[in-house]
Formats: C-alpha cells, sequence, structure tokens
C-alpha cells in the first residue's frame, strides 16, 4: 500500500480475478475505487496526490487519477531497458528509477511528464542485481538496496542533483 499525501487515501495492488489498483479513502461510507491495469505494480501517488506512477509491461506509466487519462512516461523499447520502481522528486516534477538491461541496473531520472531520460548511476556489477526494487529519494539523496536474498542500504549523493 502507498499512502497518498493527503493521508487519508491508500492505494494497494490487487491480484486475483481482477488486477490493478483501488483507492480507499479512509472515511466513512467511502466506495473502493478501481483501476483495471492488468500487469502493474509499484503504484506510488505523486506529491500533489493527483497522479500515481506505476510499472507496466511496456514501462513507466503515469495515470491522472481524476481525469482517468493514463500516460506511457518511460518506454522499455526506447530506452532499451526495463523500468522499473519509481519515486518521485519531492516537487513531483521528476521521476526516478530503476532499470534493468542486460549489461547493468542503473538509477535514471525523467520529467514526470516523459521525455528524454538521464543515467544518473549505472551499477557494474550485473551478478549484484535488485531483488528488493527499494528507491527512496527527496532529489538529493538516494537510498536504495543491492544484493540478494538479503543487502544493505546504500546511499548515494549526486552532484548537481535537483
Amino acid at each position: 500500500p502507498d499512502w497518498a499525501p493527503d493521508g487519508e487515501t491508500i492505494l494497494f495492488q490487487v491480484y486475483g480475478s481482477r488486477e490493478g489498483f483501488a483507492r480507499l479513502r479512509l472515511v466513512d461510507g467511502a466506495s473502493l475505487e478501481f483501476s483495471a491495469i492488468p500487469g502493474s505494480d509499484f503504484a506510488h501517488w505523486s506529491p500533489v496526490g493527483r497522479t500515481i506512477v506505476y510499472h507496466a509491461p511496456d514501462g513507466l506509466r503515469v495515470l491522472h487519477v481524476d481525469s482517468g487519462v493514463d500516460t506511457l512516461v518511460v518506454s522499455n523499447i526506447r530506452d532499451d531497458a526495463e523500468a522499473f520502481y519509481a519515486a518521485w522528486s519531492p516537487d513531483g516534477s521528476k521521476l526516478y528509477y530503476l532499470t534493468r538491461s542486460p549489461e547493468r541496473w542503473s538509477i535514471r531520472s525523467v520529467p514526470a511528464r516523459g521525455g528524454a531520460s538521464t543515467v544518473l548511476v549505472n551499477f557494474d556489477d550485473p551478478t549484484r542485481q535488485q531483488t528488493k526494487y527499494g528507491l527512496c529519494t527527496d532529489g538529493k539523496v538516494f537510498y536504495f538496496t543491492i544484493g540478494s536474498p538479503e543487502s544493505d542500504i546504500w546511499v548515494a549523493q549526486l552532484q548537481g542533483a535537483r
């Protein structure tokens, strides 16, 4: 689950006879809102709470909750790597995410509206893969895990990161 910035709504993965994400306001009488998005996971609210980023079979997508518009912002084909777990910048203008290619894992950034991505970190040991898919950032410092089945928490501070 992922808490919305309003602190009153949660977002969570639904598996089974139907797949996708559900949103539930934690107030009396609220009904479950369901978005049928098969094959998707790792959903996270934007800092403003109007959009959700998630991993889909074709890359990273952003769902605009109010309008239902769903946009591909990171293409696996274009980047020649599979985009995974994403984290928002504090102001919601950028997405930071993990990618996996046959050569390596990377951390990249992309404008939240889509566009060209920037490689921030390349991990040069393909045998030490991400297995927990954790990534947390304030836009300047990244906290992540590497390794399997257990790992340490690593910290990277990027010069000029915004």
